[in-house]
């Protein structure tokens, strides 16, 4: 099983850490990345369901910077039927979006793949199947050319359900699989 409290941590650390470290030199090619990932966002603009600059998420991942600056975005969710990690075919057409706009956005540092589940089996049950879910992902992004080397993956179980209702609808939305992406802003300066 993952343990998202003792290597994402590490991870974000290693990788503020390497990406502080380096600068943007060349002022063309910024201008150049700043107009691919402007239409790469227009185009998937609906791809994206939350903005969160810099300390926004800070705390949930533990990233410790000021400079450079990133910006958190919160990706489409993904979701799957009852004790299943396959995926529909709705969420293909949803991960094909998100893997072209990951590689149309080539400032993305990470890309982190929380898995979910619904209430209703065990607590090591629902902690596999969230496992299973993320990887299922992962799995599918790789396979549309997004390098492994940028996902990171967690399972949460039912830990972190995004809906309290125990209703049939409810449950529904807590089995999903979230995407966030970190992305250092071009320009800024801490």
């Amino acid at each position: 099983m993952i343990n998202p409290t003792r290597t994402l941590p590490l991870i974000l650390i290693l990788l503020v850490s390497s990406a502080a470290a380096s600068e943007v030199a060349d002022n063309n090619t910024e201008q150049s990345t700043r107009k691919t990932e402007s239409s790469a966002e227009k185009k998937t603009e609906p791809l994206i369901t939350k903005k969160h600059k810099n300390h926004a998420v800070s705390q949930r991942y533990n990233i410790i910077s000021r400079r450079p600056k990133f910006e958190f975005l919160t990706l489409k969710n993904v979701y799957f039927d009852v004790d299943k990690y396959e995926l529909r075919e709705a969420s293909k057409r949803v991960l094909n979006n998100i893997s072209t706009f990951i590689k149309n956005t080539p400032t993305i540092q990470r890309v982190f793949i929380d898995g979910h589940t619904d209430h209703r089996q065990t607590r090591n049950y629902n902690y596999r199947l969230s496992d299973n879910r993320a990887l299922a992902v992962k799995n599918y992004l790789i396979n549309r050319g997004i390098s492994e080397n940028m996902l990171s993956l967690s399972g949460n179980g039912e830990e972190q359900h995004i809906d309290e209702h125990w209703t049939r609808k409810g449950r529904q939305t807590n089995r999903h699989v979230e995407i966030h992406v970190l992305k250092q802003l071009i320009g800024e300066s801490g």
